[in-house]
């Protein structure tokens, strides 16, 4: 049986936990989405149910003659955050487990409503989410990035550290919570984070294995944890690579749009800095070519720094910087510590070393975006890599293969939905990559 057509809904219940009433819905429940992303530290969900008031009888302040009613009139169900969704969903491929952390039901809205019965829309968020919106703090750190963000998960924020997944990260920095939210602290410590290995960049999401901080460089790094092939050959109904076909046409949304590229600096960067405390000024030019940063595909034609060393003068020749075009230019002005005199004038996280090729790396992991629908698979998260086969157009001989050598390869998912219905499901991805090619440079020299 395929992926698509074995789910089912073990349980869900709704309840409020200060009245101590739980319902189980599952049998009321017509639709179901669940949602990860890389770009969110909270999770949400949907869920769409049919009710006829057959399943709680309301209370006397709710209702004095205490009638059966809908679940919305007579839990009731207001959206204020005291109604919880714990729900357990699971396949072949694995399982969606929150009973022991619900979900919040934010926004109820009646979809369909008639005399008899109606159907009701729930937007729900994870338990995180609460625990960020009323969480406030005034505490200063100053340690290593990825330090600071451990403790602000388990020691204020009361995440088991079993939950918590953070890469080390190579700077340090320092700043006060000032009362600000824990998770948007955390999302502007992303773009300021250089990996151990040297890589700018992280994300900070939420998956259903917990909370991740996690550098470009590992995620990308990281093994495929599943092959979806896009074909059109068909397979036995019981055959298991069914469950590992990309069911429709896949949707490019971008194809390294050279004017996105452009106005993002992916190519090159001018670095202007001014220092408060000497007046001193500087440009640098930033480029990635110079950066030996693993990628998901052939890679970006990296120079070599040794090729730039002058034997002469013993220095390293930057003048063909000066000549390739800069599409953006970004000024900074490094924080000094001149506003708290007698302390320091060090600056401890200089924006030049994080900035400009922080901004350069996200916006080329964007370069190539495709959303695809394959069978649902609880297996995947959120930040996962998956390899994906695209088929290659060609009018040459099959048995010299089907496979495109340019648009198949390594892709990050940063997009995840699980769809579940009463007869199927499916599980949609937005995958990315920053380079095309399923061979790295050195394989496509050996296979020349």
């Amino acid at each position: 049986m395929s992926y698509s057509n074995s789910s089912h809904y073990k349980q869900i219940l709704i309840g409020r936990p200060k009245g101590n009433v739980t319902i189980p819905i599952e049998a009321k429940t017509i639709g179901f989405k669940y949602y990860e992303s890389i770009f969110s530290p909270i999770l949400t969900a949907s869920l769409t149910y049919y009710d006829v008031g057959d399943l709680v009888r309301a209370s006397s302040n709710v209702d004095v003659q205490r009638r059966l009613g809908t679940l919305r009139d007579s839990l009731p169900i207001i959206g204020k955050g005291e109604e919880s969704v714990e729900f357990f969903i699971e396949n072949e491929s694995g399982f969606l487990d929150f009973r022991k952390s619900p979900f919040k039901v934010s926004n109820p809205t009646p979809i369909l409503q008639t005399s008899q019965s109606e159907s009701v829309s729930l937007s729900l968020l994870s338990e995180s989410s609460v625990i960020n919106g009323t969480h406030k703090s005034f505490k200063s750190y100053h340690n290593t990035i990825s330090s600071s963000v451990e403790k602000i998960l388990t020691d204020e924020m009361g995440f088991s550290p079993t939950k918590v997944f953070v890469d080390q990260t190579s700077n340090s920095d320092s700043f006060r919570m000032n009362g600000n939210r824990p998770f948007d602290i955390i999302t502007s410590l992303s773009k300021k984070s250089i990996s151990a290995t040297g890589g700018p960049g992280y994300f900070f999401w939420e998956t259903q294995n917990g909370m991740n901080y996690k550098s470009i460089d590992s995620i990308i790094q990281s093994e495929p944890v599943a092959t979806y092939t896009h074909t059109d050959v068909m397979f036995d109904t019981d055959d298991r690579r069914n469950d590992f076909k990309i069911l429709k046409e896949p949707v490019y949304h971008n194809n390294s749009n050279i004017l996105s590229n452009m106005y993002s600096g992916v190519p090159m960067i001018k670095e202007t800095s001014f220092n408060i405390s000497d007046f001193s000024y500087s440009e640098n030019y930033k480029s990635l070519s110079t950066f030996a940063y693993p990628t998901l595909g052939m890679g970006m034609g990296i120079i070599d720094p040794d090729s730039l060393y002058n034997e002469s003068d013993k220095t390293i020749d930057t003048d063909w910087l000066t000549n390739v075009d800069f599409s953006r230019t970004i000024f900074s002005l490094p924080d000094t510590g001149s506003t708290n005199p007698g302390i320091s004038t060090t600056v401890v996280n200089s924006e030049k070393f994080y900035l400009s090729r922080s901004i350069q790396r996200y916006n080329l992991l964007m370069s190539h975006v495709i959303d695809i629908i394959v069978p649902c698979n609880l297996g995947l998260n959120a930040g996962d890599t998956i390899n994906c086969i695209f088929q290659k157009v060609s009018f040459d001989s099959k048995h010299k293969g089907n496979k495109s050598e340019l648009n198949s390869g390594k892709y990050m998912i940063t997009h995840l939905c699980h769809d579940f219905t009463p007869r199927s499901s499916y599980t949609s991805l937005r995958i990315v990559r920053d380079t095309p090619g399923i061979y790295t440079s050195t394989e496509i020299t050996s296979n020349v």
